[in-house]
């Protein structure tokens, strides 16, 4: 599994590349091998669920993170940690 997870790491606009992606920028420089064993678990996880619930593979695309974020929720977060660290925060729209 750990084979196919090399593969589906080095594609491109796929779901399991930024998944990988966003795994070795988690586990920092040293952690590619720890990125290949964690895109292999989420490998087998989605072939548990299309034989589990008799589906077909959905590819969510390599987009997938950036659409998932709430914005909104991003920013009352980073306002928050802003606050805590004392510095008052005013928001105003971008032109």
């Amino acid at each position: 599994m750990c084979e196919a997870a090399w593969a589906a790491a080095h594609g491109k606009d796929t779901y399991l590349a930024a998944q990988f992606r966003r795994f070795k920028r988690r586990f920092g420089t040293k952690g590619e091998t720890k990125a290949i064993f964690a895109l292999a678990h989420t490998m087998i996880v989605i072939v548990w669920h299309v034989l589990a619930n008799d589906t077909t593979y959905e590819e969510l695309g390599a987009d997938y993170f950036e659409r998932r974020t709430d914005t909104e929720a991003r920013q009352r977060h980073l306002v928050r940690q802003l606050e805590a660290l004392g510095h008052t925060v005013t928001l105003s729209p971008t032109a």
